[in-house]
């Protein structure tokens, strides 16, 4: 098409704002000049839904352009992946949040380039097959559907092409950094049995950075829009996948549970007032606006041993309905008379069946993550065949003994978990740092 106008464009590049957009067009002879007029016309005149009017570039981001038709696209695929209502106040309240979006991928991009980091199809493809696995699609469904909705698919595959980079990115900065010590992982495991019978907070986020400024939108009207299509009837996991600047965001924002010395104060002050399943307010915060969505709470359950495996005996004195001191005195007597010569499970079955103790019986290789809090204490601490002291409960008097405990790989697994977790904490620092210093170092304009 250009050969038919007669002219190419060359050299476009970017100055600072006092300076300008600068084009080195060739002079055009007088007879290409109506077919130019013609094809620009055609041009600008098919993408006036993008554009409304205004300049085909949405942003620049140092030498690279950001369309209006960029941004459109990107605006489609997240009214539908998020399923936001389709009206034209929606996409106004989301256009400037989906710029930013769009800006801090290019600028991913341009980084892994930078590093030489290169995102083939085939990696980008194998993610897409991943989520059509995960959400029981067929093979092909998932672009199937983009299409079938008038998404075009490049939109979707180049926001993937973005966050494998930048994970690469990252990565490769998390492996300088010295990675996560053994030190590291017995100080967090402390921490852990520290917080055992504390409260514990399952949650997720929405993080918006301040680096989301803009002069028509600020962080905190970025905050309170997501907040408002959440009130709407938007999913937090679809707003936190699409809006999110936080590693978790690829997780729909989970955090799974964490104690309240993980949390930023601030944070802390307003989820621990929180009712489950709410989500805050935006909460400023150095760095940018959080929101906090509420799953679920608990009492801290310390070392989890996760696939550690006991066998255990047991023997259980019920209190009677009319309880008086004196049957109380009989029973604690009994108990620490079997404490004090049970020499073995042989022994405390013995016991049992003297005593005719009608109570559930022997634990049989059982994962002490599945035991109820107080017997799990007893089956992580007691030493094998030694009978536990009389234990008062709500019900009656409890004797335990361990009689077999076994731990697979030892508890590999379980320093395992910690190490992601902190790697994963790491890495969420790296990333926010980093992409402040780019925005820092780079050209960007926005385009009125």
């Amino acid at each position: 098409m250009f050969k038919l106008l007669c002219f190419r464009l060359k050299n476009f590049g970017y100055r600072h704002k006092s300076y300008w957009l600068q084009f080195s067009i060739p002079k055009i002879s007088l007879k290409c000049l109506p077919a130019l007029l013609v094809t620009l016309g055609i041009y600008f005149s098919s993408n006036q839904n993008f554009s409304n009017g205004s300049s085909f570039i949405a942003a620049i981001v140092n030498d690279e352009v950001i369309s209006v038709h960029d941004l459109q696209s990107r605006i489609n695929f997240v009214v539908f992946s998020s399923k936001l209502p389709n009206k034209k106040s929606t996409v106004d309240s989301i256009k400037f949040q989906i710029l930013q979006l769009l800006i801090v991928d290019r600028l991913k991009l341009q980084e892994a380039k930078r590093q030489n980091i290169l995102i083939t199809s085939e990696m980008i493809n194998n993610v897409i097959k991943g989520l059509e696995k995960r959400n029981k699609m067929k093979a092909g469904e998932l672009i199937e559907n983009l299409i079938r909705n008038k998404i075009d698919p490049n939109t979707f595959k180049k926001q993937l092409e973005a966050r494998l980079a930048w994970r690469q990115i990252i990565r490769q900065s998390f492996l300088k950094s010295g990675g996560v010590s053994e030190k590291d992982i017995d100080d967090q495991i402390q921490q852990i049995k520290i917080g055992e019978g504390k409260l514990e907070y399952n949650i997720s986020e929405i993080f918006i950075s301040s680096n989301m400024e803009t002069a028509k939108s600020s962080p905190k009207q970025v905050s309170d829009q997501i907040r408002n299509q959440i009130k709407d009837g938007a999913k937090f996991n679809w707003l936190a996948r699409t809006f999110s600047q936080s590693p978790s965001a690829s997780k729909g924002g989970s955090l799974g549970w964490v104690r309240s010395n993980q949390l930023d104060e601030t944070l802390f002050s307003v989820v621990s007032k929180m009712k489950i399943n709410q989500v805050s307010r935006p909460v400023k915060v150095t760095g940018g606006f959080y929101l906090i969505k509420l799953n679920d709470k608990r009492l801290g359950q310390g070392i989890n041993m996760g696939e550690t495996i006991v066998s255990m005996e047991q023997i259980f004195l019920p209190f009677k309905k009319k309880q008086t001191k004196q049957d109380l005195e009989v029973q604690i007597n009994l108990a620490k008379a079997v404490f004090q010569t049970a020499e073995n499970c042989d022994d405390m079955k013995k016991y049992r069946k003297d005593i005719g103790n009608l109570q559930p019986t022997k634990l049989e290789n059982i994962k002490v993550k599945d035991l109820n809090r107080l017997i799990r204490k007893y089956a992580l601490s007691l030493p094998l065949k030694s009978a536990s002291k009389p234990i008062m409960t709500k019900s009656g008097v409890l004797l335990l003994m361990v009689c077999q405990r076994r731990f697979m790989d030892d508890d590999k697994a379980f320093r395992n978990t910690i190490k992601a977790k902190l790697s994963e904490e790491r890495a969420k620092l790296i990333s926010k740092r980093k992409l402040i210093n780019l925005r820092r170092s780079s050209f960007i304009e926005l385009r009125k």
